[in-house]
């Protein structure tokens, strides 16, 4: 019976329910899946473990749900390790960056500077300030140093764009 509602109308009585009723959604009828998925995960939080939680994990968790990805909108990155441990998790979420796709808004926080990113992670970030769809982009770390390699482009559609906590060092 689900199945023979018109999207628009599911799409309408969603736009008022909140992640709870999503879930219960989804677990009611699968044609209501992917239309509770694209609602829970628009907006997503990855939190960069530290060394001793396995990164073994979240790769798992992402390849699983290799579809989530598309759905999201809104991206946080917290990025909680010390700049030596994090050597360890740059290759996950460099991996991990270039499936979200339709983001509209990025948020990176943390305590690393630019340079403690692997080259792979940098471009994954320039390649999403880029993005065509992203309107919004928050910088906030307690180390961060810009790039001359890597400017902010100058043909970016974002309409918001903060930096909190910057420090610039002069080019030697």
């Amino acid at each position: 019976m689900l199945s023979h509602l018109p999207q628009e109308l599911i799409e309408l009585i969603f736009s008022d329910l909140d992640v709870k009723s999503f879930l219960a959604c989804a677990l009611l009828s699968s044609s209501l899946v992917a239309p509770s998925q694209r609602l829970i995960f628009r907006k997503l939080v990855i939190r960069i473990p530290y060394p001793d939680s396995p990164d073994s994990e979240t790769e798992a968790s992402f390849a699983a749900a290799s579809h989530i990805p598309r759905y999201v909108r809104d991206l946080k990155i917290h990025l909680d390790s010390e700049a030596e441990s994090f050597a360890l998790q740059n290759g996950l979420l460099a991996s991990i960056l270039p499936s979200f796709h339709h983001l509209q808004g990025l948020s990176i926080k943390g305590r690393l500077g630019w340079n403690d990113m692997t080259l792979p992670l940098q471009s994954g970030i320039h390649n999403l300030m880029t993005s065509t769809n992203l309107r919004s982009l928050k910088l906030n770390s307690r180390q961060t140093s810009t790039s001359p390699s890597r400017p902010c482009p100058q043909q970016s559609p974002l309409s918001r764009f903060s930096v909190s906590r910057l420090t610039l060092f002069p080019l030697a």
